[in-house]
Parts: structure tokens; C-alpha cells; sequence
């Protein structure tokens, strides 16, 4: 076992079936089978965000003196990535980040994308934590900061400088961006230190980061584009409160005509929403908290997702008796529109193999 410090424990379980407190099915088609309104090329979306007056740059990073980060060992051998959220470390659940770790020894992944709130209080110790549990996996890691990491206490720090505490501890390990084989993946930045409405906590993204994101993606050449950021573009059955993410529908329409991919966290749930283009269909999909005690309307859990040139397979892994992870529900998500309206197929979990 690969065991991080003791602390106190703390368990949530919950049935296997897929179903929270109110009997929603979590993984949800979005109404219209998810075709924007009106949908638009990137150097459209570009050009109008440019005319507004957004300068057309990469997007802002909070921890910009992260390098670019490639591999060159792999070429085409990305099939597998494990989309973790919402770790909240100084309220963590120990065993279940052992079970985490074991996990990714036992079955290596590709690549693994943490989508923010790394720590509970963006405390040092915390952050710490998060880095010794960051440095104990075996793959390399693409990660944006949630609310939870920018200072809450410590006032200085979160106006003047709120990602100093994730770039020191976490810089060069969690990184923002990567291309590697036939897959590139980039964050958006949605949290932020203040906002001219009371609750900070909640997301806002810019149109012209998304935009131009957008258009760095739609000129990569590899085929399989993903984005990570931490707050929701799109949520569930109409959810609203903590997935009012603002012009989180307008970055949603933006980043649909040019990813496959869009991994978020904030919402404690896991869901895949797909918004249907031309040529191709990309998913929105959320996930739980990992290991955290703040589980809400579904246990602790994680994403598993495997890649192929035509579809996607997400397997969602529950945590059980508090102390071990089971696959609990699996889904085919079709990358290419068809005659049927594109909706997540279920199937058997049991029967998709890890490695």
C-alpha cells in the first residue's frame, strides 16, 4: 500500500447505481441534444471577442512560469486518462488517498487531470500535502486552481498575490498545458481572488481567453483536444447556484466547435454533456470529489476515461466503505454525430478493462 501521513477517518457510501438523493440520473443528455443555437467557427468568435476589445493572447494562466510541457516518448500511445476534482487536502480522507494512489500503481495512466481545489484553506501545509500526494503518482499531471485554492484568510496574499502559495508548491509538477502523442490539453482559468458579486466562490470566465484558447486548439495538429478548468460551463438538469458560472454558456459554445473534451469539477457530481457540431460532438464532463470529506449528492469518486478515434468510454469509479474505489457505472460517448440524437450509452463497468 502507498500510504500518505494518518489522519482522522472519515467515510461517505453510497449505493453503486448511478442515482443521487432525488433519483436524477447524473449523467444527463443536454435538451436539443445539445447544439448550440448559434454556432461559430473560432476565427469568428476571434474576431467578434477581438472587436470588443479582448487582446487575442494566450489565455491568462494563474501560474504562467510553468513551462510548456512535452513528452516525446509516446507518439500515438495516449489511451488512457484519469480526471480527478475537488481534493480539498485538510479535509481529506486518508484512506481513500491511499486507494487513489494504489490504484495508479497498480494501473498506470497516461495522463491524469486534477480540475482545482487542490486544498481546503489554500493553507502551506495544504498545499504540501497536495505535493506529496502529486509526486506519489506515476503520470504526469495537467491541472487548473479552483476557489478553494486562492488565500481566504490572508487577505494580502489573495489580492496581491492569490496564486503564489499553488505555483510554489505545485509548479512544475501540476502543469497547465500538454501535448503529448495524438492528444493536447490546455486550462482555462475560471476562479478568481474577487468579483463584483458576494459569493467569490463561484466561476467566471473571460470570452476572449476562451476564444483565443479556442483558437490554439483549432490549429493543433493533434487529433484528440481537451480543456480543464475547474468551475462548471455547463451543468445538469438545469442546476444552477453553484454552477452559475458566469459566461460559462458563452465559453461553452466557443470551446464545443473546437475540443472534444471539457473536464470540470466544483459541483461535487459527476455528468457528461455532450453539445453536437458538424463534424464532431464534444463532451462536457464533471466529476466528484476524489477523496474529499465534502461529498455532497454522490460518494467520493474519480473518472476514468479511455480514448479512440470514434469514442470515448467513461467509467466512474465510487468509493466504497470509505476505504476503496470500485467501478460503479460506465459509458460509451460517441465523438461523431449520427442519426441519433448523441446521448451517454450505458455499460457494464465490469467489463472495460483498466490498463
Amino acid at each position: 500500500m502507498h500510504r500518505l501521513p494518518p489522519e482522522d477517518d472519515v467515510g461517505h457510501v453510497r449505493s453503486r447505481h448511478g442515482r443521487d438523493d432525488a433519483g436524477a440520473q447524473p449523467f444527463t443528455a443536454r435538451k436539443g441534444h445539445g447544439r448550440p443555437k448559434h454556432r461559430h467557427d473560432v476565427e469568428t468568435c476571434a474576431r467578434r471577442h477581438a472587436g470588443r476589445g479582448a487582446r487575442l493572447r494566450p489565455p491568462s494562466r494563474p501560474y504562467s512560469r510553468c513551462p510548456r510541457s512535452r513528452t516525446g516518448t509516446q507518439t500515438s500511445s495516449m489511451k488512457r486518462l484519469l480526471h480527478i476534482a475537488d481534493l480539498h487536502f485538510g479535509r481529506e480522507h486518508k484512506p481513500l488517498v491511499d486507494a487513489f494512489i494504489d490504484y495508479c500503481v497498480d494501473h498506470p495512466p497516461d495522463l491524469i487531470v486534477a480540475t482545482g481545489d487542490f486544498t481546503q484553506g489554500a493553507r502551506r501545509r495544504e498545499f504540501a500535502a497536495a505535493r506529496h500526494f502529486f509526486d506519489a503518482l506515476p503520470a504526469p499531471v495537467v491541472g487548473a486552481p479552483g476557489n478553494h485554492d486562492v488565500p481566504s484568510r490572508a487577505l494580502d496574499h489573495r489580492f496581491f498575490t492569490p496564486w503564489r502559495r499553488f505555483e510554489r508548491a505545485l509548479g512544475g509538477r501540476v502543469v497547465p498545458r500538454l501535448e503529448t502523442g495524438p492528444l493536447v490539453i490546455e486550462t482555462l482559468h475560471t476562479a478568481r481572488r474577487a468579483q463584483m458579486r458576494l459569493d467569490w466562490s463561484l466561476g467566471r470566465v473571460s470570452r476572449g481567453a476562451a476564444a483565443s484558447l479556442a483558437s490554439q486548439l483549432d490549429q493543433s495538429e493533434q487529433p484528440t483536444k481537451l480543456v480543464a478548468c475547474h468551475h462548471p460551463l455547463m451543468a445538469p438538469g438545469g442546476l444552477s447556484g453553484r454552477a452559475n458560472t458566469k459566461r460559462g454558456a458563452d465559453a461553452a459554445e466557443i470551446l464545443a466547435s473546437a475540443s472534444d473534451l471539457v473536464l470540470t469539477g466544483h459541483l461535487h457530481r459527476t455528468f457528461a454533456l455532450p453539445v453536437v457540431g458538424d463534424t464532431h460532438v464534444c463532451w462536457f464532463v464533471g466529476a466528484s470529489t476524489t477523496f474529499s470529506e465534502r461529498t455532497r449528492v454522490e460518494p467520493a469518486g474519480f473518472n476514468e476515461i479511455h480514448l479512440s478515434d470514434d469514442m470515448l468510454t467513461l467509467v466512474h469509479h465510487e468509493s466504497v466503505d470509505a476505504n476503496r474505489f470500485v467501478p460503479a457505472r460506465a459509458f460509451k460517448l460517441p465523438r461523431r454525430p449520427g442519426t441519433e440524437p448523441a446521448a451517454p450509452v450505458a455499460v457494464d463497468p465490469e467489463a472495460v478493462e483498466p490498463g
